[in-house]
């Protein structure tokens, strides 16, 4: 019997370094690898997020980081947040609940310090990052932009851009259609379809994810600072802070399920581009306190669309123009800390925004920017209703029936270089 066990630990070892050398081999021999790119190669990637055209590293006066399918194979990453994390100078952290994102030693509540974009198009919804996320399956590459990006964007981009690119740079490279599926503990199912497609010059590339779990099924009491107000009397105590909770609340069993779905279809034919970006998570949680009855449930969707087009002139003039419309909607459901209590909070947002862009570039050292921006937040509504906690019929219209907030901007920027270990950048935006 031992012998066996013996004999069976070793053939787990010899497959375990047969597969790492194989690995190790296919990576090395991978010719897409920023890895085995030369600096000069490197500083050539091209990106789009900096200056809202396609430039190369060595153009752009801006701390730039580039990941790619590659890397993201390479290193395993199973989630955007651990991709962000493991970018120098970028980190996101978790206070009670409450992302704090942060660069270069600047951090700030939430994610409204960062425009998130997919594909060029920006998403109106701050909690991307945090309650549902663009899956990794999805994701070609990521370009980041750390530091102040304001001029460009606007005020919302101060600590940067990251823009997350779903499209194939190149439809002929790569098999064009994937199928990812895989199952595992607690019924969680992962499943995702990549499509593409190009014929002449129409391009067309589809984006199907869905996620589902039971999630995590563990006693609740390690979890509890006090798991002794479990037992106590509700409400009683020398705190009146017992919760007697019953045996079925006791267990995170059928509390924290999720239920995620993407989708996004992006395409082009000669000087248009469309994208169609639709994300919804329906996830059980806990908030601050036990969970009761069939558990708090938290919606979010997120659905935008853009059409833009960019047509060049010359090597010297070319411009673009994009329309974006997005509506986020976020539905709270609360059954917490004893039996019949319930509540919801509702945020319901619409906005429609255009953009111009026009590039110049009189001579090779100058290029010049110059652009408008317009946006019209139509519909902004926070209801909520919570009996239970003695907050009744909340009703925050922050915009009336036919009301619009609009915001008009223009902006230029300058960037010079009068050699090539120089680069003077100017700008204003108002």
């Amino acid at each position: 019997m031992f012998l066996a066990r013996h004999v069976h630990i070793h053939n787990l070892i010899i497959l375990s370094i047969v597969l790492l050398l194989f690995s190790n081999e296919a990576i090395s021999q991978s010719e897409d690898s920023l890895y085995n790119l030369s600096f000069e190669d490197l500083i050539k990637i091209p990106i789009v997020a900096a200056g809202k055209q396609e430039q190369t590293i060595a153009e752009i006066p801006a701390s730039a980081v580039v990941i790619t399918r590659k890397e993201i194979e390479h290193w395993g990453y199973r989630d955007l947040r651990t991709i962000l994390n493991n970018i120098p100078g970028y980190y996101a952290m978790s206070n009670l609940g409450i992302d704090i994102y942060g660069v270069r030693g600047y951090a700030k509540g939430k994610g409204n310090n960062f425009i998130i974009m997919v594909n060029g198009t920006k998403i109106m919804d701050e909690n991307i990052l945090k309650y549902y996320q663009i899956p990794v399956e999805s994701i070609e590459k990521i370009e980041v932009i750390r530091g102040p990006m304001a001029v460009m964007y606007g005020n919302n981009a101060f600590f940067g851009v990251i823009n997350i690119i779903t499209e194939k740079e190149d439809y002929q490279k790569d098999y064009n259609n994937n199928v990812n599926f895989s199952y595992g503990t607690w019924n969680t199912l992962n499943s995702a379809i990549k499509l593409s497609a190009q014929q002449k010059e129409l391009r067309l590339n589809l984006d199907l994810v869905y996620m589902q779990s039971d999630g995590l099924d563990v006693p609740l009491a390690p979890m509890m600072k006090r798991p002794e107000k479990m037992d106590d009397p509700l409400f009683g105590g020398p705190n009146n802070d017992g919760l007697n909770l019953p045996e079925y609340a006791r267990r995170t069993k059928n509390f924290l399920n999720k239920n995620d779905f993407f989708m996004n279809f992006t395409g082009g034919y000669r000087g248009f581009t469309f994208n169609i970006f639709y994300n919804e998570a329906k996830n059980k949680h806990y908030y601050y306190y036990p969970s009761i009855d069939n558990g708090s449930e938290f919606i979010n969707r997120n659905m935008t669309t853009q059409l833009a087009y960019e047509h060049s002139f010359s090597d010297k003039y070319k411009f673009n123009v994009k329309a974006r419309y997005s509506r986020y909607y976020r539905h709270y459901d609360y059954h917490l800390l004893f039996e019949g209590f319930s509540g919801y909070d509702i945020y319901n947002i619409a906005e429609f925004e255009s953009e111009a862009n026009f590039f110049w570039k009189p001579v090779k050292s100058l290029d010049i920017t110059l652009g408008v921006q317009y946006e019209n937040m139509f519909e902004n509504l926070n209801e909520g209703d919570v009996p239970s906690a003695g907050a009744q019929n909340m009703y925050f219209q922050i915009l009336k029936t036919g009301d619009q907030a609009i915001v008009g901007s223009g902006f230029t920027q300058f960037s010079y270089k009068p050699f090539d270990k120089l680069d003077i950048l100017a700008g204003v935006r108002f």
